[in-house]
């Protein structure tokens, strides 16, 4: 009974967590469409310190993920959710640490793009689920640091996202979709959840929830602003 108890408070809390984030992302939106429109607060140093820091904790927990999957633990999805916030973590920290330009568009956008697409893979009926094992996760870590590694020293190669200082139709297009599918996933998570009961399902919804709300109010942002 106890340990009921306990669940049931950590869903609560997670629940209202999810909830607060939402309000959160609308309010800064709001304002930075209202009353707050001018507002910017340039800090690259805190920028890329937050976004290093979380990069790593996304490593951190991409490697507990498997670890987890090997004694049957954690998340319904452990391995595609690892191999999601592992590439999200790489893509991120590369993106932190590049001096605001197109590249630094680009790697933002692709970490939303590529994050949504492989947490999508959730969607998949059951029989593929073979195929994604910890090896899986390592090919996608591999890719993310070839394709960070590239972008940062082929900096010309890179799709154009930014003309006039406005996003280009391909920067709103990945931010887009990617935030679509994290999304998605979130009500994808939440069924498993109401299936299966597993708190860490109902955990990563926060995590899709957010980068969900983030890459949708991304093409009506500015860089810099509240939002």
């Amino acid at each position: 009974m106890l340990q009921l108890s306990e669940t049931h408070r950590l869903s609560k809390a997670i629940v209202i967590t999810i909830f607060l984030s939402a309000l959160i992302h609308l309010t800064t939106f709001l304002f930075s469409k209202t009353m707050m429109s001018d507002w910017r607060w340039v800090n690259i140093p805190v920028h890329t310190a937050i976004e290093v820091l979380g990069g790593v904790i996304a490593l951190l927990v991409c490697f507990l993920l498997v670890n987890l999957e090997q004694s049957n633990r954690g998340t319904s999805y452990n391995i595609i959710i690892a191999a999601t916030i592992g590439v999200m973590g790489i893509l991120y920290i590369a993106h932190a640490l590049l001096s605001p330009g197109n590249t630094f568009v680009w790697l933002h956008s692709a970490a939303t793009f590529f994050g949504g697409m492989i947490f999508a893979l959730i969607l998949l009926p059951s029989q593929y689920a073979p195929v994604l094992n910890a090896r899986f996760v390592w090919l996608m870590l591999i890719f993310a640091l070839l394709l960070s590694t590239f972008a940062v020293f082929q900096p010309h190669f890179m799709p154009e996202m930014v003309t006039n200082n406005e996003f280009t139709s391909l920067a709103v297009f990945l931010n887009i979709s990617g935030g679509a599918a994290l999304l998605l996933c979130a009500g994808k998570l939440f069924f498993q959840y109401r299936q299966f009961h597993k708190i860490d399902d109902l955990l990563f919804i926060l995590h899709c929830s957010m980068f969900g709300f983030a890459a949708i109010m991304f093409h009506q942002s500015f860089l810099w602003d509240i939002s």
